[in-house]
C-alpha cells in the first residue's frame, strides 16, 4: 500500500475511534461512588486519584484517569471526578494538589461541552451551557445540565443556588447521567 492510500483509509476521525478504544481499555469502568452517603476524606482521595497525572509508558506525557476517560468519551466518569474534585476543594481550598486535580477535572468537563474552544470565563460557560442544555438532546444536553448543576452548586458564572442545582442535576438524571443523580440525592439529603 502506498502513503497515499493508507491515508485516505485512515483520516483523522477514524484514528480517533482507534486511539478513543485503545484509551476505552485503560479507562477505570465504573465510577468511584455512586451512593450519596459518600464521605469527605473518600471525596478527597477520590479527587487525587482521578486527577492526578502519573507516569506513562516510556516517554509519554504524565496523564490523568480523568484525562483518559475525557478523550475516550467516559462522561459518568468524567462527571464522578468532577463532582468529588469540586467538593474536596470546597473542603480543602488551599491545599494546592486538590486544587491542581479540581481545575484539570473542571477543564475536561469543559472540553466535553464546549469543545477545545469554549467560552474562556465563568459567566460566558454559563450561558452557553444554557443553550445547549435548552436545545440539543441527550449527550450534549445532558452534558451541560450536568455542568449548569455544578455552574449552580458552586457559583461557577452564576450566584449558587441549592434548589437551581437540584433541578439542573435532575434534568440530566432524566437524561441518563447517574452522577447526577448521586449530586442532586446529595444535596436533596442537605438541610
Amino acid at each position: 500500500m502506498t502513503s497515499s492510500t493508507l491515508r485516505r483509509h485512515f483520516s483523522a476521525a477514524s484514528l480517533l475511534h482507534i486511539l478513543a478504544a485503545f484509551l476505552l481499555v485503560l479507562t477505570p469502568s465504573t465510577p468511584r461512588a455512586q451512593e450519596p452517603g459518600i464521605s469527605d476524606t473518600q471525596a478527597i482521595e477520590d479527587c487525587l486519584e482521578m486527577g492526578t497525572r502519573r507516569e506513562g509508558g516510556r516517554g509519554s506525557e504524565p496523564v490523568s484517569d480523568v484525562e483518559i476517560a475525557t478523550f475516550s468519551f467516559r462522561t459518568e466518569v468524567v462527571h464522578d471526578a468532577a463532582a468529588m474534585c469540586n467538593r474536596a476543594r470546597k473542603l480543602r481550598p488551599d491545599d494546592a494538589k486538590v486544587v491542581a486535580a479540581q481545575e484539570l477535572c473542571m477543564q475536561m468537563v469543559r472540553m466535553l461541552v464546549f469543545g477545545l474552544n469554549g467560552p474562556k470565563d465563568d459567566e460566558r460557560r454559563f450561558s452557553q451551557a444554557f443553550v445547549i442544555a435548552s436545545t440539543e438532546r441527550k449527550i450534549p444536553g445532558a452534558w451541560a445540565k450536568f455542568y449548569l448543576g455544578m455552574a449552580f452548586e458552586y457559583g461557577l458564572g452564576a450566584k449558587a443556588d441549592r434548589l437551581a442545582a437540584i433541578h439542573w442535576y435532575g434534568a440530566a438524571e432524566r437524561d441518563g447521567d447517574m452522577i447526577a443523580a448521586r449530586e442532586r440525592a446529595r444535596l436533596e439529603s442537605i438541610k
